[in-house]
């Protein structure tokens, strides 16, 4: 009888422990519903106002005031498409800079495109090299960059608002291309486009050796058919002695008159027409090289489409020059030369007369020791021939690509602001062997030791309360 009562109260505890028991289960679903309350809250708040901590050593995972400043002064709609490879690496940074774009604006709407897999927006936008940036806002204005980065999408951001772009100024007077011109010769199409990606295209005449304008960004001496006056030579070492952008494109024979001043940055301008054996169109002409032999230049770095030139000549680089640095933009092939006898066909090489390839095709240059302020640091890009820019060759190819890269990287700087990338740098931690011993015992010894204690000795008082 005895035995069977103290069954019975092992088996059913006083109402004051039922009554505990209860009421440390409602404690415990009370605090459960506080938790996900608070989780809900804090997820609204973040879904609302989206807030982010860069913790990198400098900073690099946060936008440059200025651009957060003009982000922050947007007043209608942009859309930035960014091209590149799915998959890539690429990808993932440019969806992680565009996103960080996205939360200083509403107004600002970010696209990442395989332009392999959605060709219609590939075709729509010209695109034919990965790392492409196009912006376009909702006033039909459009721009592009050449590569996925802060400086180079907010340097087209600019362009894209501007109501007036960076003024292109093409020398005139001496049997240049013509802007207005639509038969094959002319630049219409070139006109048409450095207009969409923003920039302002306008004539120049310099005879009498005026001082190029203020407002020039760059100054286009597109094949010249009689050589410059001495007075608009001077105007134009001026222009570039106070931080000028100038791309000369000088066709075969012709004599430029800046000669001098190219030789002063260690360029000159190569005789005959290049014929390259390694790199001829299928059934055209000998002297129409199809070049794409790219340096790494950040002009050509991610030009994947060849350039077709049409009757082109050597540009070399005297790479002794103390003062201005000369590199390859694209070259031929080492089956090719200088042709002398132009009327010649085909055209055959002669050993001792004439000069052996490779040869550069397009050169940019720049002073070595350059300026820290970019805005005062001049640039040059000199091309053998003028006709790879003309309507009829314009759309073919790489050929529209390669000058609307080489015009924007000699704009860099010219911006109100410039932006300098930030750099990834590496802080290596180096720990004594004292150090080493007490980051092993704390977080792998001494951290799952302790809550494993603890654990049982909350679980020793409950088992003895009960």
């Amino acid at each position: 009888m005895e035995m069977t009562k103290a069954r019975r109260h092992r088996t059913h505890p006083p109402g004051w422990l039922r009554f505990g028991k209860a009421l440390r289960g409602a404690n415990s679903l009370i605090i459960v519903l506080l938790v996900g309350g608070v989780l809900v809250v804090v997820n609204a708040l973040a879904g609302y106002r989206e807030v982010r901590w860069d913790l990198s050593e400098n900073r690099r995972f946060t936008l440059a005031p200025q651009t957060v400043g003009l982000l922050q002064q947007l007043t209608q709609d942009v859309t930035v498409y960014a091209f590149v490879q799915k998959g890539s690496e690429d990808e993932r940074k440019a969806a992680e800079l565009l996103d960080t774009y996205r939360t200083h604006s509403p107004h600002f709407s970010p696209r990442v495109i395989d332009p392999d897999q959605h060709p219609a927006q590939a075709k729509e936008f010209g695109i034919s090299q990965y790392g492409t940036v196009v912006v376009t806002t909702a006033s039909g204005r459009q721009a592009r960059g050449t590569a996925v980065t802060e400086s180079e999408v907010t340097r087209a951001l600019l362009r894209a608002l501007r109501e007036q772009g960076q003024a292109i100024y093409f020398l005139e007077g001496h049997g240049e291309h013509e802007l207005t011109d639509s038969l094959k010769p002319g630049y219409s199409q070139l006109r048409a486009t450095i207009e969409q990606e923003g920039f302002l295209p306008k004539s120049l005449r310099i005879l009498s050796g005026e001082a190029i304008p203020a407002d020039a960004a760059v100054v286009v001496i597109a094949g010249p058919k009689v050589p410059l006056q001495p007075a608009e030579v001077a105007a134009i070492t001026r222009y570039l002695d106070r931080g000028g952008r100038v791309a000369l494109l000088a066709d075969p024979g012709s004599t430029t008159g800046l000669e001098p001043l190219l030789a002063d940055w260690g360029l000159s301008l190569g005789p005959g027409v290049v014929v390259d054996r390694g790199a001829r169109t299928f059934g055209g002409s000998f002297t129409l090289p199809l070049v794409s032999i790219y340096t790494t230049h950040e002009i050509v770095r991610e030009l994947r489409l060849p350039t077709l030139f049409a009757e082109a000549r050597p540009v070399l680089v005297d790479n002794t020059n103390q003062t201005y640095a000369g590199m390859a933009l694209a070259q031929t092939t080492s089956q090719s030369w200088g042709e002398l006898n132009v009327g010649a066909a085909p055209p055959e090489y002669e050993e001792g007369r004439e000069a052996h390839g490779p040869f550069p095709l397009a050169v940019a240059a720049y002073p070595r020791k350059m300026l820290e302020d970019i805005k005062g640091s001049p640039r040059l890009v000199v091309v053998g021939d003028s006709d790879f820019l003309s309507n009829v060759y314009f759309n073919f190819s790489g050929n529209r690509d390669l000058f609307l890269n080489m015009l924007n990287w000699l704009v860099q700087g010219l911006d109100a602001f410039s932006i300098r990338p930030q750099e990834a740098n590496v802080s290596p931690i180096i720990l004594s062997e004292q150090q080493a011993n007490l980051l092993l015992a704390v977080p792998v010894i001494a951290l799952p030791l302790l809550i494993t204690i603890t654990g049982w000795g909350i679980w020793r008082y409950r088992r003895t309360r009960v």
